[in-house]
């Protein structure tokens, strides 16, 4: 799901959040790299490269240098897709507030997306996309997360751990600052 995500967002259709911090990262290693003269300069290079195709098409090339498909990042359905994909509904309307990144990854976990133990598979096609984060409004009944499984054995678990790490408030919160800052140094 996390490769998707990538790739969506080297074609120009993922997340806002994901795509802010690439740039930001980005734009600072080239800064460091002396390739640009401040950040945002680099965020426009950077831009540059994805609007133009060239991004995605360095990471095709990528994938083809170390023997990999490169379909996978030209065509949908290639990537290992989950059985089931259950929506986790909100229970109330308002604003989101919280979510608990400890209990959604936990959850993860549960489903195969990471290990429980040395000797737990790794499932690729499982796992959790948020589809409302902290500041969206949400009405009762919309779904805020996705889970994606290939089997039922934990999955009312894991529904309700994922709902149970959302916090819905009446007023909409303060925007999340996505970056803190950074260790002075080279900047």
């Amino acid at each position: 799901l996390e490769v998707q995500e990538a790739i969506d967002t080297l074609k120009g259709q993922g997340p806002p959040d994901l795509l802010e911090i690439c740039l930001e990262l980005g734009a600072t290693m080239l800064l460091l790299a002396g390739m640009v003269d401040n950040v945002q300069g680099g965020k426009r290079n950077l831009l540059d490269l994805l609007k133009s195709g060239r991004a995605l098409n360095k990471f095709i090339e990528f994938i083809s240098a170390q023997g990999g498909d490169p379909q996978v990042a030209r065509r949908d359905g290639v990537l290992p897709a989950a059985k089931l994909t259950v929506a986790v509904p909100a229970s109330a309307s308002g604003y989101i507030k919280a979510i608990n990144a400890a209990i959604i990854g936990h959850s993860a976990m549960l489903l195969g997306a990471g290990r429980e133990n040395k000797e737990s598979q790794i499932d690729p096609s499982a796992g959790i996309i948020l589809q409302k984060k902290v500041g969206d409004a949400v009405k009762s009944g919309e779904t805020l997360a996705l889970i994606h499984a290939n089997g039922t054995e934990r999955l009312d678990q894991v529904k309700e751990h994922v709902w149970s790490a959302y916090q819905i408030g009446d007023n909409k919160p303060e925007p999340v600052r996505l970056i803190l800052g950074s260790i002075p140094g080279e900047l």
